[in-house]
C-alpha cells in the first residue's frame, strides 16, 4: 500500500511539473490619454498618461506647425485613420517646412509601470510623439481659440443654410 501511495505521489509530482508554464516578458506600452489620435480642442492643457514596463524611458516630444483650422479639418475629415492622415497630411501640407520642436521630455517609468505628463498646447497644429525604445505613438491635436472656432461654426452653418435653400 505504501508503495502505491508513493508511486501515485511521484506520478502526480511529475505531471504537475510538466504542465507548469511561465509567462513571457511581454513588452506592454500603452498611451491611455489622449484617447484620440487626431482631434481639435480649445483646451490649452493636455494630460498624457499611460503604461510601460518598469524602468523604461518614455520620451515625449512636442512639435508645432502653424496651419489653418480649415486645412486641418479638411484632412481630418478626408483621412480619419491615423496612418492615412499622417501620410497624406505630412506629404501634402507639411512638405519640407517641417515642425518646430517645442519640447522634449524623458520620463523614467516607476515600479507601478505608469507615466504621466502635462503639456501646454500652443495655437496651431500640435504634434505629440510619445515613444519608448521599442514603440511609438503619434497624436495630432489642433488648438484653436474660441473666437476662431465660433467663426468656423458660423461659416459652416451659413454654408449649410445656402445648400438647403437650393
Amino acid at each position: 500500500m505504501k508503495k502505491k501511495v508513493l508511486i501515485f505521489i511521484l506520478c502526480l509530482f511529475i505531471f504537475t511539473i510538466g504542465s507548469s508554464s511561465f509567462a513571457k516578458d511581454a513588452y506592454v506600452f500603452k498611451v491611455t490619454k489622449p484617447d484620440q489620435d487626431i482631434y481639435s480642442t480649445i483646451d490649452e492643457a493636455l494630460f498624457i498618461n499611460g503604461s510601460a514596463p518598469k524602468n523604461a524611458n518614455v520620451e515625449i516630444k512636442h512639435y508645432l506647425k502653424d496651419i489653418s483650422f480649415k486645412d486641418f479639418e479638411s484632412y481630418k475629415d478626408k483621412y480619419p485613420k491615423l496612418d492615412d492622415f499622417k501620410k497624406h497630411f505630412e506629404e501634402e501640407v507639411i512638405k519640407d517646412d517641417g515642425y518646430e520642436e517645442l519640447s522634449k521630455t524623458s520620463i523614467s517609468v516607476g515600479s507601478l509601470g505608469i507615466f504621466s505628463k502635462k503639456l501646454s498646447l500652443m495655437n496651431g497644429l500640435n504634434k505629440i510623439v510619445v515613444s519608448t525604445a521599442k514603440s511609438e505613438k503619434v497624436f495630432y491635436i489642433y488648438l484653436t481659440d474660441t473666437d476662431k472656432l465660433s467663426e468656423s461654426i458660423t461659416l459652416m452653418k451659413t454654408i449649410d443654410l445656402i445648400k438647403n435653400l437650393r
